[in-house]
């Protein structure tokens, strides 16, 4: 159970197998400015009303950690002042979506994991692997 949605019995799965996995890059447009989300906006959907102010909160917290872990400043540095089209939105989709897959390769955490982190869930597949490895560790180590 999540430790920070207590009352929300399902949170742990919802967060993990229908929310996480939504992490990526999400734009839009007022007219004259270009808005980047971490999630969709039909996520929040996902959330009970009641825990739907505490989300937006913690949503908040992971993508200002996010936008410095990413260094999405200067990612977005270079399109500022360029016409808002699709092909922008999916070139800076793209960009997040690079970024993320480098975070993921060059950190302990996943970029998903972080957020289920962030979100308060368990992350009880940091221990799966951990014995995985110690398996094949095992494995190799007997062969030799």
């Amino acid at each position: 159970m999540s430790k920070f949605f207590p009352q929300w019995i399902t949170a742990d799965a919802i967060l993990r197998d229908m929310i996480a996995p939504k992490l990526g890059g999400y734009f839009s447009s007022d007219g004259s400015n270009v808005i980047c989300s971490l999630l969709p906006n039909d996520a929040i959907y996902l959330v009970p009303p009641e825990d739907r102010e505490r989300f937006s909160e913690i949503v908040g917290d992971f993508s200002a950690w996010a936008a410095e872990a990413l260094d999405l400043e200067e990612c977005f540095g270079r399109r500022l002042y360029s016409a808002i089209s699709d092909s922008l939105f999916w070139a800076m989709a793209a960009d997040v979506d690079a970024r993320i897959a480098k975070f993921n390769s060059d950190n302990h955490i996943s970029f998903q994991e972080k957020f289920l982190e962030m979100m308060g869930v368990s992350l009880v597949i940091r221990s799966i692997r951990f014995e995985v490895v110690c398996d094949e560790r095992k494995k190799k180590a007997s062969d030799e």
